[in-house]
């Protein structure tokens, strides 16, 4: 956040379903428990842009239920470089 205070002072997101919320939304899984499909593991942070785009249901078969679980583990492995320490000395 510090990077960007210059930017913005506050931060957009909306979470969006991996696997969509209900019946005939984009990437539902009839399977899936209700705790599972509102559990952390199938949420994604998105700008409301993107979360509308991968929604759209004349996008679904561009944003595909594979597509968008990289997605999600890409945007992680990016966050855990910018999080984790460099160097003993960053420790404090």
């Amino acid at each position: 956040m510090r990077d960007a205070a210059h930017l913005s002072p506050y931060t957009i997101g909306e979470m969006a379903h991996i696997r969509g919320e209900n019946p005939g939304s984009n990437r539902h899984d009839e399977n899936q428990t209700a705790e599972q499909r509102n559990d952390y593991e199938n949420l994604i942070l998105l700008c409301p842009n993107h979360h509308t785009l991968i929604d759209k249901r004349e996008n679904e078969g561009l944003y595909m239920l594979s597509l968008c679980d990289s997605c999600r583990f890409f945007a992680f492995a990016r966050l855990a470089r910018k999080c984790l320490p460099l160097s003993p000395t960053d420790f404090g």
